[in-house]
């Protein structure tokens, strides 16, 4: 798939949450447009960019890890198990090129949600007219909603390549696409069941700092609904070891491409 074509879809689909973040919200108020119109004057900007941008975006959240799976990993999924890996491999070093082509991968896909949800931001300063510029972040206090917003967009870079890596440790094992998909959406909804009961509840019984149990809901990495400290922490170890295994498991360049039809 063509880069500009790719971004143009990310683009539209970002749009399409937004709008339905939106269009959600009117149908809880269960207002006019006209009465909305005169509403919005009055709420308060940075907590509804907050609200339709964290709290009301629990659809686009639960979709996303499908959406850049399917979008990051399709281009190379079809590259491995047809055996162009193997022609390529044939023209230039094969360690490189696996390099090269997983962080281009990571950079072309990790971006999606980053711009989500600064776009949210600005249409929300356009929109809502009052403004309070602090937001309650859990282990750290009140802080400036930029600096709030700044850090939900890095980890939520964090976040799309650790479902990236995940993608891409189906597609070593798994020979059809659609199966991958299914299969890495399940490994990734199992995985965030199994971080936050067992992982956060092992770990937050010795560690006792507010909200430290919710730090270990993947979903956190993004909406910040923990202790900030352990959600940082968490994130860039769950980044680490899942880059580590997918660089691990594609290491073997004899085995990866005998094992690939």
């Amino acid at each position: 798939m063509k880069k500009n074509y790719k971004i143009l879809i990310y683009l539209l689909i970002v749009l399409l949450f937004m709008l339905f973040s939106f269009f959600q919200w009117k149908l809880e108020l269960n207002m006019t447009f006209e009465t909305l119109k005169n509403f919005m004057v009055n709420i308060d900007f940075v907590k509804q960019w907050h609200y339709l941008t964290f709290a009301n975006s629990k659809v686009f959240i639960l979709i996303y890890p499908i959406i850049i799976i399917y979008f990051g990993i399709k281009e190379f999924f079809k590259i491995y198990h047809s055996g162009v890996l193997y022609q390529i491999s044939q023209r230039t070093n094969y360690k490189t090129y696996i390099k090269k082509t997983f962080l281009d991968i990571y950079i072309n896909n990790n971006w999606v949600y980053f711009a989500f949800i600064f776009l949210m931001l600005i249409v929300c300063s356009f929109l809502f007219k009052n403004m309070t510029s602090e937001i309650y972040l859990i282990g750290f206090g009140e802080i400036n909603y930029i600096i709030f917003a700044f850090i939900s967009a890095i980890l939520s870079i964090l976040f799309s390549i650790f479902i990236l890596n995940i993608g891409l440790i189906v597609t070593r094992y798994c020979k059809k696409f659609s199966i991958a998909i299914i299969v890495s959406y399940i490994s990734f909804i199992a995985f965030a069941i199994v971080s936050e009961i067992l992982i956060g509840g092992i770990i937050s019984s010795f560690i006792k700092l507010e909200g430290f149990y919710n730090s270990f809901s993947i979903f956190n990495m993004i909406i910040l609904d923990g202790n900030v400290y352990g959600i940082v922490i968490y994130s860039i170890i769950l980044t680490i070891l899942s880059t580590f295994v997918v660089f691990k498991i594609y290491n073997d360049k004899d085995r990866v491409l005998v094992e690939y039809e």
